[in-house]
């Protein structure tokens, strides 16, 4: 929900791709040992991160479980 709210596409493949390949730029995939995930009341791009439960708010279960598969 971060990413969405911070302008990243999460509800693509692409989008959640780009985000993979920002944090891997930034600070190296290997060195991310959490990912806290839940879902976002807001739109994206709107710096504001208010948590849902998994099954509620804007982002797919769809996306979200892509996101978990990713390696």
């Amino acid at each position: 929900a971060h990413a969405h709210a911070y302008g990243y596409d999460m509800q693509s493949l692409y989008g959640q791709q780009e985000f993979l390949y920002a944090v891997d730029r930034a600070v190296g995939l290997e060195r991310v040992a959490l990912i806290h995930l839940n879902n976002i009341k807001q739109d994206r791009g709107s710096y504001r991160d208010e948590h849902l439960l998994l099954d509620e708010g804007l982002l797919s279960t769809h996306a979200l479980r892509t996101f978990i598969m990713q390696k």
